[in-house]
């Protein structure tokens, strides 16, 4: 029998191959009845044809959904037509950001998740090598006092023990998911319904962050630039202590932007590091809705012998000043009582109205004050994995939600990708690389002696003139 083709002429942004699929085994449709084939611009589709085998399926698909809701609200009406698409498949023109390390996978591939656990533990070899090289350079500095008062994301190690991007270039890969989310967030009308898919995209940064060696430290004014996917974003190194980056992104279709600054603060321990991400990170939807987030502290513990493990501790939110709501995420590990099976990244929230939020911006222990509050919603999940409302899963971690990245068109000589010593380090001349990384910090440790100076110079001329006036 012959089949039927059609073509989705004008798709949602987020509609991928699994949700298409999804979508119609749950409305009746058989799995292996159809193929799916996204036109697409950026990986956005901007048409989808279906090939249906059996022609009398094509047309149930067709009177059932051609100008009716293929989802959740009025924004999912489909528009159809009979045939095959004339659309031309886009290819990005400029040049794929690719990295050697496949850092999704890092959560499996270089950590274990095991129960009882404090954190996510390191297995790689390579790292645990690399690991013993990190303990004598620490124990050789604090000999001499050299780190003494210094934040530890500042710190310089041997270049061998060092990620191959830069914290900017870190950030912009924490986004990979964004375009997907927070184009679906858009087209949702129900404030509750789209604060749980913001929840998503916290989430969906978390097991992106998972780094087994630390990243090059960004100078003062570097800058990094990167496409991912229709989402243009912007970072700028604006401050050295507390390092500290500004950030704007928006996507080409002017549906968001995200915009404000993160900090890094790092309280270390005998064995472990605090790493606490503050700042101020706002994100506008042009139809009206405004969030603003405050991330969670990670934790890494065994920096100098046991076993080297990572998690996410303390807590999260995700205001939403509009509507005055806020998703409140607690991150207890495998300590919680309601973690079933005793995973180290168990999390669960609850979304509630606002009526108080304490901000603690130096332990990370951000607070709602709740007046017998009922919750709007609860949930639960582990970060490395899903986020569950209830019955339904909002978030599970898939290779096909993360957007690929490009370069821009045009990029400033203060671009991350640009520096001497990471582009050594990348064609493997280690020697020249940790060559170029000492004379960047030399020059970054003399450009803060003189700051320093010319502030102190500004203070004793405020002195001096008060004494005058006086």
């Amino acid at each position: 029998m012959k089949g039927e083709v059609y073509t989705i002429i004008n798709p949602l942004k987020f509609m991928t191959n699994y949700y298409i699929k999804q979508k119609l085994v749950n409305y009746g449709f058989p799995e292996e009845a159809v193929s799916i084939n996204l036109i697409t611009k950026e990986e956005m589709p901007i048409e989808i044809e279906l090939y249906f085998k059996i022609s009398e399926i094509g047309n149930k698909f067709y009177d059932k959904f051609n100008g009716k809701s293929f989802g959740l609200g009025s924004y999912y009406k489909l528009n159809i037509k009979k045939g095959k698409s004339d659309k031309v498949n886009e290819i990005h023109k400029n040049k794929e950001i690719k990295y050697i390390h496949s850092y999704s996978s890092w959560i499996y591939t270089h950590y274990a998740i095991k129960k009882d656990e404090e954190g996510l533990i390191l297995i790689n070899p390579i790292q645990k090598e690399m690991q013993k090289k990190m303990i004598s350079h620490i124990i050789s500095k604090i000999s001499n006092s050299y780190i003494k008062g210094q934040n530890i994301i500042n710190f310089t190690f041997p270049i061998s023990v060092y990620d191959k991007r830069t914290l900017l270039q870190v950030y912009a890969y924490e986004l990979r998911e964004a375009p997907y989310i927070l184009n679906k967030v858009y087209f949702l009308s129900d404030p509750i319904e789209k604060l749980k898919v913001m929840t998503s995209f916290l989430i969906g940064q978390l097991y992106l962050s998972v780094l087994r060696i630390k990243p090059f430290n960004p100078l003062l004014g570097e800058t990094y630039q990167a496409k991912i996917s229709n989402l243009n974003c912007y970072f700028e190194q604006t401050k050295i202590n507390p390092p500290t980056t500004n950030i704007y992104c928006f996507d080409t279709d002017n549906l968001y932007r995200i915009h404000g600054y993160i900090s890094i603060y790092t309280k270390v321990g005998i064995n472990n590091v605090k790493v606490l991400k503050s700042g101020n990170l706002y994100i506008d939807f042009f139809n009206g809705n405004k969030y603003k987030i405050f991330y969670p502290s990670y934790y890494i513990g065994g920096i100098t012998i046991g076993k080297r493990n990572f998690n996410v501790t303390n807590t999260a939110l995700i205001l939403d000043l509009t509507n005055r709501l806020v998703s409140y995420i607690n991150f207890p590990g495998a300590k919680d009582e309601k973690n079933t099976y005793n995973r180290p990244d168990f999390f669960k929230g609850k979304l509630i109205s606002i009526n108080e939020v304490k901000i603690d911006y130096k332990g990370a222990k951000h607070l709602i004050v709740e007046e017998d509050t009922i919750p709007l919603a609860e949930f639960n999940g582990e970060w490395s994995r899903d986020l569950i409302f209830g019955d339904k899963t909002y978030w599970r971690r898939r290779e096909e939600n993360l957007a690929k990245m490009y370069e821009m068109d045009y990029i400033l000589k203060s671009d991350s990708s640009l520096r001497n010593d990471l582009k050594l380090y990348n064609e493997n001349k280690i020697e020249e690389a940790d060559k170029a990384l000492n004379e960047y910090e030399n020059i970054q440790l003399n450009d803060t002696l003189l700051r320093n100076k010319g502030s102190q110079n500004d203070k004793d001329k405020i002195i001096i003139n008060n004494i005058n006036n006086e």
